[in-house]
């Protein structure tokens, strides 16, 4: 899953992305391909790295006015 990136430098400097990481513009239709379906206990029984429930939490469409 692709680390989300920070456009500034430890200067407050606008930085490039690398190519590796994913912008806060498109996180959502990226991360949305790392989601599971989960099982009634919560687990993951899909291919997937995170449950739908935590891929909400961090949905940047929704809460894109925090940044």
């Amino acid at each position: 899953m692709p680390p989300l990136c920070y456009p500034f430098d430890s200067q407050l400097q606008d930085r490039q992305c690398g190519f590796y990481e994913v912008s806060m513009a498109n996180a959502s239709l990226v991360w949305q391909n790392y989601t599971c379906t989960v099982s009634e206990s919560g687990l993951c029984n899909t291919t997937g790295r995170i449950t739908p429930d935590i891929f909400r939490f961090y949905d940047f469409d929704d809460n894109i006015e925090t940044f």
